[in-house]
């Protein structure tokens, strides 16, 4: 699944990036360090820090590619369903 694949370093790098809260910070990495390897299943804050993982694709996308900002949303799809691209 997707969740299981997302690195915690690069997670935790785009957390200090984008998080100024040292307290949420914490919570943030708390809620990492539930499963050895990508994010726990069925929690929301794993959805949300999934979402944040995907920023900068759908930055990218958005602003070099121009396309629309659901791109992120399909390719979080298909990366769920391991679909190839």
């Amino acid at each position: 699944s997707y969740f299981a694949t997302i690195p915690h370093d690069k997670l935790a790098k785009l957390i200090d990036r984008y998080v100024d809260d040292e307290y949420i910070k914490g919570l943030m990495s708390k809620f990492i360090a539930l499963s050895e390897t990508g994010l726990a299943l069925g929690l929301q804050q794993s959805q949300l820090l999934a979402n944040l993982y995907l920023s900068p694709l759908d930055h990218f996308c958005k602003e070099v590619l121009r396309q629309s900002s659901t791109v992120g949303t399909w390719m979080t799809f298909a990366l769920s369903l391991n679909i190839p691209f």
